[in-house]
């Protein structure tokens, strides 16, 4: 019984904790005053080459953003795909969009990024991407 907990926890301590989970990070968005903050994750983590990405959005404050556009994107080289959501956020929103599928080969600089734009300001409030090597 022993020998099967070591095993165990040396699997465990051997997945570094960076990569369990997906850090998005924020865009520049140009010289907007107005910008929400968006936490985002994915699945799978990482993503797999010819399946779908389920990005899960989380809007942390109490902004409301109606006529808004949310988008999520996912681009590599010779490839890019993109869902787009419209419509009223309310406050502390949460979203799961879809995205995919992948390719069935992913080659270096695979780009997942979400972007949030209010259409009647004409101009993007939110931008967060990750970048897979």
């Amino acid at each position: 019984m022993k020998f099967l907990i070591k095993i165990t926890l040396s699997a465990s301590i051997a997945i570094p904790l960076e990569k369990r989970t997906s850090s998005f990070y924020p865009c520049d968005i140009g010289k907007n005053t107005y910008r929400i903050d968006l936490t985002v994750t994915i699945s799978p983590y990482p993503p797999i080459p010819g399946n779908n990405v389920n990005f899960f959005i989380y809007e942390a404050s109490y902004e409301n953003v109606f006529n808004g556009s949310l988008t999520t994107s996912v681009s590599q080289p010779a490839y890019y795909t993109i869902n787009t959501i419209d419509g009223d956020f309310l406050n502390k929103f949460n979203k799961t969009i879809t995205v995919g599928p992948l390719p069935d080969k992913l080659e270096g600089g695979l780009v997942l990024k979400v972007t949030m734009d209010n259409l009647e300001l004409s101009s993007t409030i939110a931008c967060v991407s990750h970048t897979f090597a």
